[in-house]
């Protein structure tokens, strides 16, 4: 490669990864292109639409995908040289480490054929290791947006840049999955169907002999997994607990994005495997007068999201959606347990689920409607007992359904 050639490569290598930042970074620029960065990859938006049994993408968010494919099937891995952000931070770190070889055994086929077959059972495991979902993850843990266990995700990229420090490139040439998938392309090209297979069998083999006993595990543990403390509430547009854990990449470009900062990746405590560090809606009591539940009128979660995990919803949707359950805990609600006249979790519910119950001194009540309640939060989040915490409790539900209770008609009519 010439000089010349070089100067040009890095030029373009430095500016795309100043837009991914930008992108993945948010804030200045309209929230649904959080999603386009993560979106790109043929990897992630292939695996979850086979975990999802159907399609899912938009055709418009099918062109970086099928775009990124005819590259790799022409030149292999020129998105990897040219454009990948990862690729660049990778080279970069590269530069400035040592030329030493420690970790020998290139895993990336492995891995690839695990992600595909672990796809097929419904279950993507590893997906997270997908190099731009990671890459999305780092962008939302430097805007620090979250803490804690769930942190762990986020910090594989740089991780992996210290690795590179150690031994030049080891992410790209021997554990990126999707290199190595482009990188499968091009030989399909190149050489007879017979000659490609037989390089791929091993590693297709430990696929098959890895992917499927954990997929089907962890199929049957969400089917017979011991009842946690509580159902996890998942943002809107999220179909149930088992789908939502495989399909989701974990690349919080939902958590970036909330507004009202409500969604934060969680730990492994009280969760199955494939449920660690996935995004929930979290009611904090002590988020700010305009943050801490899910405003009626918002919809960028759902936006954002590039794999399915949380589906597209329109204001109409969303206002129909149940994401969870409230109910009164009556021993610390100050009308039931102390007898006072408060009903700001009524004043404030904008879907009016919340009903009155007059005493014998004739004090007013709360009574929720749970039928066609949302789980939006808003009556927690507006709760002033403090005795013994919050009066209100949501809990998730196991699948999210659809409301028809007239409220969203009568929003759009008036």
């Amino acid at each position: 490669m010439t000089r010349r050639v070089k100067i040009i490569r890095w030029s373009v290598r430095l500016a795309l990864l100043g837009v991914a930042g930008v992108l993945a970074a948010g804030g200045v620029v309209p929230e649904i292109l959080g999603r386009w960065i993560p979106s790109l990859s043929p990897l992630a938006v292939f695996s979850t639409a086979l975990a999802h049994r159907g399609w899912y993408l938009a055709i418009y968010w099918l062109i970086g995908p099928v775009l990124m494919l005819v590259l790799a099937f022409w030149r292999g891995r020129l998105f990897c040289r040219w454009m990948c952000p990862v690729g660049t931070l990778v080279s970069l770190s590269s530069r400035a480490g040592v030329k030493n070889v420690f970790w020998r055994w290139r895993v990336n086929a492995s891995l690839f054929w695990i992600v595909i077959v672990s796809s097929l059972l419904g279950l993507p495991l590893l997906l997270m290791l997908d190099p731009l979902a990671t890459f999305q993850r780092a962008a939302a843990a430097a805007r620090g947006v979250y803490f804690g266990l769930s942190l762990v995700p986020g910090l594989l990229l740089p991780v992996l840049l210290v690795l590179c420090v150690v031994q030049p490139m080891i992410w790209c040439t021997h554990i990126c999955p999707l290199g190595y998938g482009l990188e499968l392309l091009q030989r399909l090209r190149r050489d007879k169907p017979r000659q490609v297979f037989q390089r791929t069998r091993r590693h297709l083999l430990i696929g098959l002999a890895v992917g499927v006993p954990v997929g089907l595990l962890g199929r049957w543990a969400f089917r017979r997994r011991v009842q946690t403390p509580r159902t996890p509430i998942l943002p809107p547009g999220a179909k149930d607990e088992e789908n939502f854990a495989a399909t989701c990449i974990r690349c919080y470009a939902c958590v970036s994005a909330c507004p009202m900062r409500i969604l934060q990746p969680v730990g492994p405590a009280d969760r199955m495997l494939g449920q660690w560090f996935q995004p929930e809606v979290v009611y904090k009591p002590s988020a700010g007068e305009d943050e801490g539940y899910c405003e009626e009128t918002c919809t960028i979660c759902t936006n954002v999201c590039p794999t399915g995990a949380i589906r597209t919803l329109t204001l109409h949707q969303k206002r129909q959606r149940k994401i969870g359950t409230a109910k009164v805990i009556r021993e610390a609600c100050l009308a039931w347990a102390d007898n006072r006249d408060c009903m700001v979790c009524q004043e404030h519910c904008s879907y009016g689920v919340i009903e009155t119950e007059w005493n014998e001194s004739e004090t007013p009540r709360p009574i929720i409607r749970e039928d066609i309640c949302r789980g939006c939060g808003q009556c927690y989040h507006a709760c002033p007992a403090v005795r013994q915490g919050k009066a209100i409790r949501i809990q998730g539900v196991k699948e999210q359904t659809e409301i028809n209770d007239g409220y969203a008609d009568l929003f759009e009519e008036g």
